[in-house]
Parts: C-alpha cells; sequence; structure tokens
C-alpha cells in the first residue's frame, strides 16, 4: 500500500509531518503533495517521493485568506488531490489541520477512489483562528471570517474517517463540543520529536553565544499570543534588579507583532541583554540548547495552548534544560508531573521564576535531567512509531 500525505506547507520545515512521513516510510512507500513557494531549493528527503505546487506564498496567502468568502482554495486542493490520487494511487491519504479537511475529501471522491482519510489537527484552528494578525482589523476581519470556523468546525471533522490529536484533553474537548460518541476515531500523537535524528545532528555549532552569563533561551514563532512580550518585561525586571543574564529568542517575528517587538528588545534597559536571531537551522538547535541554561514557553492561556503540549517543550527536555513555561493545561500537568520546570500565570510570577533558577544552579541541573530522563524513559518516543503504524495497519485492513 502506498502512503499519501498532503500539507499546505513546503513540507521540509514541518517538524511534525516529517516525523511521521519518516515512520511512514519504514513500512510504506510515502508520497507527498505540498507547496515550494520557490524562495529556496529543498533537499530530497530520502525513501519518499514529493511532488511540490509551485507557487508564490503570496498567492497561496491570498487565496487562503479568502477561503471563508471565496472558496478557490478549497477548489484548488479537491483537484491537486485528485490528480494526486490518480498518479500514485494512495491506499490512505493523511491531510494536515481542519481547513484542509473538506477539500481532501472531495478530492477523493473527484478521484473516484474509496480511500481512508486522516486528519492531522495540529492546533485547535478553529478556537484560534481570530488570534492570527492576518484575521485582526474590523475590514481583514469581516474578508476573512474566522469566526466562521467554529461553526464549521464538526463539518469538517465529519469530512475525516480518522483523526489524529495532540492530547486527550484537546480529544475529550471535540468529543464534548460536538456530541461525537466513538472515541476510537481519534488517536493521541503528542509532538515528542525524533530523539534519535537529534542525537545524530553536530553538537559543535559555533553559537557566538556570551560565556559564563546565564542564559534564557526562546525557540519559535515570536508573537504576542506566544508570551513573548510577558516574557520581556518579566526579563526587563530582573535585569533592572540586577540579575547579569541575556535572553536568547530565535524565530521569526509576526509581521502585526513587530513594531512593538522591536521597540522593546530596543529598549536601553535590555538592549545590551537581548540576541536576536530570526532562524537557525533545527540541526543547530542541540548546539545552542547546550549553550543555553534556562528555556522558556510563555504561551498565552487559550484554548489552542491548551489542545496539547508543544513540541518545544520536548526539545528543551531533549536539551537537558529546565523549563519556564505558562500555566496552560498540558503543559503546566507535564512539568509538574515530571518536576523538570516552573509555571507562572502572570508576569510577576514569571519574574519570581526566573529567578529562582539564576539563584540555583543545583535545582537546574536537576530539572533539566528530570525532563531528560521522563522523555527517554517514560514518555518514549517510540510509542509515537507504534501507534502512528498500528494506526495505518487498522486502516489498510
Amino acid at each position: 500500500m502506498n502512503a499519501g500525505i498532503i500539507v499546505d506547507n513546503e513540507f521540509t520545515h514541518d517538524e511534525r509531518v516529517r516525523r511521521e512521513a519518516d515512520i511512514l516510510k519504514e513500512k510504506y512507500p510515502v508520497y507527498v503533495l505540498c507547496f515550494d513557494f520557490g524562495r529556496a531549493a529543498h533537499p530530497l528527503p530520502e525513501g519518499m517521493t514529493v511532488e511540490r505546487i509551485r507557487i508564490p506564498r503570496k498567492i497561496k496567502n491570498a487565496l487562503f485568506f479568502l477561503a471563508n468568502l471565496l472558496p478557490v482554495y478549497e477548489w484548488f486542493w479537491a483537484r491537486k488531490t485528485a490528480a494526486f490520487i490518480r498518479r500514485y494511487d494512495p491506499g490512505i491519504i493523511h491531510t494536515h489541520d481542519l481547513y484542509m479537511a473538506r477539500a481532501v475529501r472531495s478530492g477523493i471522491r473527484k478521484s473516484g477512489k474509496k480511500i481512508p482519510l486522516i486528519l492531522d489537527l495540529h492546533e485547535h484552528y478553529a478556537a484560534v483562528a481570530g488570534s492570527y494578525s492576518w484575521t485582526k482589523g474590523i475590514l481583514r476581519r469581516a474578508i476573512s471570517r474566522p469566526s466562521a470556523w467554529k461553526r464549521k468546525e464538526k463539518k469538517y471533522l465529519s469530512c475525516a474517517d480518522h483523526i489524529i490529536v495532540l492530547s486527550k484533553v484537546f480529544r475529550d474537548k471535540l468529543m464534548q463540543e460536538h456530541a461525537l460518541e466513538n472515541p476510537d476515531r481519534f488517536t493521541v500523537l503528542p509532538n515528542i520529536p525524533d530523539i534519535s535524528r537529534f542525537d545524530r545532528y553536530p553538537r559543535n555549532i559555533e553559537t557566538g553565544l556570551p560565556a559564563g552569563k546565564p542564559i534564557f533561551f526562546y525557540f519559535g514563532i515570536i508573537a504576542q499570543r506566544r508570551g513573548i512580550f510577558t516574557t520581556l518585561h518579566a526579563f526587563k525586571k530582573i535585569i533592572q534588579e540586577g540579575y547579569d543574564s541575556f535572553l536568547l529568542l530565535i524565530g521569526p517575528v509576526d509581521k502585526s507583532d513587530r513594531p512593538s517587538f522591536f521597540r522593546q528588545i530596543n529598549d536601553p534597559v535590555i538592549a545590551g541583554h537581548i540576541i536576536y536571531k530570526p532562524w537557525i537551522d533545527l540541526s543547530h538547535l542541540p548546539s545552542y540548547l547546550d549553550s543555553a541554561d534556562i528555556c522558556l514557553a510563555p504561551f498565552i492561556k487559550n484554548p489552542q495552548h491548551d489542545s496539547g503540549v508543544s513540541n518545544k517543550i520536548f526539545q528543551y527536555m531533549y536539551g537537558k534544560k529546565p523549563i519556564i513555561a505558562s500555566n496552560c493545561g498540558p503543559q503546566q500537568e507535564l512539568l509538574k508531573k515530571y518536576e523538570c520546570g516552573l509555571v507562572f500565570r502572570n508576569i510577576d510570577d514569571m519574574t519570581a521564576a526566573m529567578k529562582k533558577l539564576l539563584q540555583d544552579k543545583g535545582l537546574r541541573q536537576r530539572m533539566g535531567e528530570n525532563g531528560y530522563r521522563a522523555l527517554v524513559d517514560d514518555l518514549n518516543p517510540d510509542s509515537i512509531r507504534e501507534t502512528l503504524l498500528g494506526l495505518y495497519e487498522r486502516l489498510e485492513k
């Protein structure tokens, strides 16, 4: 049986999708349909075939922006899906994110095939669509209609034969909200990284980070909803109180948050203590983790961040670093269970947590070791492999 994966990004840097594709290729020929925004060459992944749709990113963004007004984006993906199925004859189609469900189901019908559809939910999209910068403002909101996704969620979920979610909390929430009675229709796949892949990355990349001073580290998209401004306020407090430390931020900044972000990191109080990098190759992450002391997951509590544990939490655990995280349900539960970090509710809490870990190197080391041991021994990334392959075996019967 061939396995078909459909994702509306460039696939190459989507860690979750790549992880699943690498697992599936152990047993199945894997075929991927994705975008190519034409800005960089993409390395050919071993053991799978990737068909890329060449399209300017601005055109893709415009079509997606208009999706609730004019369903051109769905028509486009339905046609591409049908052609993909006829070309590669997959026995299962695995697509990613809620908004792709109806288009891919339509493409399956157009192909004339009867193929099970797996819908992989990376986030609680219907609950958080209105938080994205491209939906902000009266005119943008009127055109993009983010609130429509809440009304459409049940219909889109019904397009899938099986649904993958990040956590049991997320599964239970969807079942309760939409009166879904069959938990066997869901599979829970947390964002646990491929440890064996991380083990192969070099650990001697030159980071250029200052030596001898504690470094706080945040890795990922930089935005208000990710708690970056909470972090900057708390960090400013500890600098004003005389704690000589650095804050390393790595990731792209949401367009709407750029003016505020760059204004705040250039505040004279903290400017000399901020290190910002817009991007690094993922293979360099272990080296940066080795150079850092305390890792941060300051996400604003909302339905999206309560849907599962971000992969960066597991990456931090792999790096044997203590974590300071906001009180989003799943990550709070994880940190407390394994005693691998501190949880905060507001700026004052975060400031106190920063000072506590700065003052206690032994606690930092214990929490870092606790997190690594939990990841390797208890959370067991190999269980992701077994669960995903088990799902495919059931659906192909």
